[in-house]
């Protein structure tokens, strides 16, 4: 729904909350605003809302977090007082004031919303716990409380908090409920199957991976190593294509040289047919072997959702994304980075299997030098003795 009441109270929130929140607001900013007004607009819809309606739940979406800006604690309040200001300023009538902040003030944690209005918005509210992004936005929220607080959340206590919050939790409107309920369920799923791994490790007396060792984001020594390692396998991939590209021009300019030569003089001497298809064969697999050293590796340019949440892939390599929408590949990225642990674990798959396309190509390499070696030793050979058996002949 868009009516130019609506457009204006956008702008002006849009304006405020990116003006005025810092980066420590890792949550509670436009983003998540916006995507408050988009839900709380699809759940009146699936209400059938009358328009008057709707336009009072989403002008109450826009503002409900905008007293973020003077009151973290309180901003509920605050947010109340910041649309009852723009709305006078605006002309609008004192019942449609009051209708606006009555369902702003259902979003207080402590609240049960009474009216569908308040069910609706309060439910849009915390439409992240049925999110496939959750875990993002639940490490951004403890991020913006340690830097708003300026105390220190562990990621286990974290994850024991989240499990409260969701057996506690509710939502109100039927709309919610339908749309939102499957979502919630699989994300609690997940938050229970990561509190049982973490409670497995203390009962085999070990502390959990984060905890045993610092992340690469603490530990400059290994950054370093990685950053030399990967810099290495790069100079040696250039190497290898530099190697192989050698290969290629030596063994083509040889056939090419030598073919019509030889073939002009194969008629008088019979003797020379076969060390000239000795030759042939051993630059053909010579080529063949340095082809195969610098052919790009096979990519799908995709990576399913499931791989990325199982960190099983690695996003930083074209070859994984290409042909990903950029929503997609901005969602697994965030996913990705949201975490030390992961970010750690998708480093080191780079260099893991950046050494593995490294280690094929100096294999198909070894192959083709070696090939190309010995063969060419061989034919040698071979046309040294065609030539005395053609002058024992003559």
């Amino acid at each position: 729904m868009t009516t130019s009441r609506i457009t204006a109270a956008e702008g002006y929130v849009k304006e405020l909350l990116q003006k005025e929140l810092g980066p420590e607001f890792a949550y509670h900013n436009w983003e998540h605003t916006q995507k408050v007004f988009e839900l709380s607009e699809q759940l009146a819809k699936e209400a059938k809302l009358s328009e008057a309606d709707m336009e009072i739940l989403l002008l109450a979406a826009l503002f409900h977090d905008s007293g973020f800006i003077y009151d973290y604690d309180q901003h509920e309040e605050q947010s109340k007082e910041i649309a009852r200001k723009y709305l006078k300023l605006q002309g609008e009538s004192d019942a449609l004031i009051r209708s606006v902040c009555e369902v702003i003030e259902a979003t207080k944690r402590d609240v049960k919303p009474v009216t569908p209005l308040q069910a609706l918005l309060k439910d849009a509210d915390v439409a992240n716990l049925a999110d496939a992004d959750y875990p993002i936005w639940s490490e951004r929220l403890r991020q913006e409380l340690i830097s708003i607080h300026d105390e220190k959340i562990k990621k286990k206590s974290w994850l024991k908090t989240n499990i409260d919050f969701f057996s506690r939790h509710e939502y109100y409107s039927p709309e919610g409920k339908k749309l939102l309920g499957k979502g919630k369920e699989q994300n609690l799923d997940y938050l229970l199957l990561k509190r049982q791994e973490q409670l497995l490790e203390q009962a085999k007396g070990l502390r959990p991976s984060s905890l045993i060792t610092r992340s690469l984001a603490q530990n400059r020594p290994a950054q370093n190593q990685f950053k030399t390692a990967l810099r290495n396998h790069v100079n040696l991939s250039s190497i290898a294509d530099n190697k192989a590209n050698h290969m290629l021009s030596v063994n083509a300019l040889i056939l090419s040289i030598s073919l019509p030569f030889l073939g002009s003089i194969l008629k008088n001497n019979r003797q020379l047919l076969i060390p000239t298809l000795m030759l042939i064969v051993v630059c053909v697999i010579a080529i063949i072997f340095a082809t195969l050293a610098t052919r790009p590796v096979k990519m799908s340019g995709l990576t399913a959702k499931d791989d990325i949440d199982e960190n099983k892939s690695n996003l930083f390599f074209f070859g994984n994304f290409f042909k990903m929408s950029f929503d997609d590949y901005e969602r697994g990225i965030k996913h990705v980075v949201a975490e030390d642990d992961r970010l750690d674990q998708s480093i080191t798959r780079d260099l893991f299997y950046l050494g593995r396309a490294l280690g094929q190509k100096y294999t198909y390499l070894r192959h083709c030098y070696n090939f190309f070696m010995y063969g060419i030793v061989i034919t040698a050979f071979a046309f040294m003795v065609a030539f005395l058996v053609g002058s024992q002949t003559l």
